[in-house]
């Protein structure tokens, strides 16, 4: 199975943006995704002129690195001037996705969820936010990929009814097998299959331990059947960016000192890129 292996900046989110760019090339990637937020500062806002656009990509060239994901700005909570921004940014970086996210259904986490009302009326404005703004990453060539992350994205059938819902082919799904097992407690790869057909690229972590529980341990050494998740996504002919999100145990990204975040990202890879080669 051939992938498009990078990686998600938000392993070195506790240090500088220069920092994380220079633990990136240490480890041997050059696709990455990008995050905001850190230590020193957002390293993009929506509210960037072009210029400073331009710049950022000129930077990651510099380095040697290509930027193959961006996160979306919510049309919801944002408004749909943003969300275009975002994409419009995008363009300029020659970023073909952003990640998304959905509705969130808990008060509190695993203890009280929102009434099905809420959760119905939540969906249908993110619905009809997300169809303003479809139209608009249509005809700039960017995809908006939706990832599992509870509420009307949680598992497979109800990212794949959130996608028909927005009805367009720049809103489609990121896989997260990693999400899915922490979010819901149930196997990531019997989920997946609702979504396959609109998969376009796939975030990597694995997970240990029960729901809710916060243990993201390296690929390959948690409860996510990553070889069989692969054989699947190959079988639909899967062909988009794969990037590892995190591998931060139960200590959480902040506890992890910078060489061992390095270290853990050279393990992933190899994990990764040894599972790939072993599928078709």
């Amino acid at each position: 199975m051939d992938i498009q292996l990078g990686i998600w900046n938000l392993n070195w989110s506790h240090f500088t943006f220069e920092e994380a760019l220079a633990g990136i090339r240490a480890t041997g990637f050059t696709d990455v995704a990008l995050y905001p937020q850190h230590s020193d500062g957002p390293c993009y806002t929506e509210a960037m002129s072009e210029d400073a656009i331009t710049a950022l990509k000129q930077r990651l060239d510099d380095c040697g690195l290509r930027c193959v994901m961006l996160m979306a700005v919510s049309p919801v909570t944002s408004g749909a001037d943003a969300a275009k921004r975002r994409i419009d940014m995008a363009s300029v970086m020659r970023v073909d996705m952003l990640c998304a996210t959905g509705t969130w259904e808990w008060l509190e986490f695993l203890k009280q969820r929102k009434p099905d009302e809420q959760l119905a009326a939540e969906h249908r404005a993110y619905v009809d936010a997300w169809q303003e703004v479809a139209p608009y990453a249509e005809q700039s060539g960017v995809t908006i990929a939706l990832k599992p992350h509870g509420g009307n994205s949680a598992t497979g059938p109800l990212l794949r009814q959130t996608i028909d819902d927005v009805g367009s082919p720049a809103f489609q799904a990121c896989v997260d097998a990693g999400n899915v097992r922490f979010y819901e407690g149930i196997d990531p790869v019997a989920d997946v299959d609702p979504i396959l057909p609109h998969a376009r690229m796939m975030c990597l972590k694995d997970h240990s331990g029960p729901r809710g529980h916060g243990d993201f341990p390296i690929i390959g050494d948690g409860g996510v059947d990553h070889p069989a998740l692969f054989a699947k996504l190959h079988a639909a002919g899967f062909s988009g960016p794969a990037v590892i999100e995190r591998y931060d145990g139960a200590s959480g990204r902040t506890g992890i000192d910078f060489y061992t975040v390095c270290e853990r990202a050279r393990i992933s890879r190899a994990n990764v890129l040894r599972i790939a080669a072993s599928i078709g």
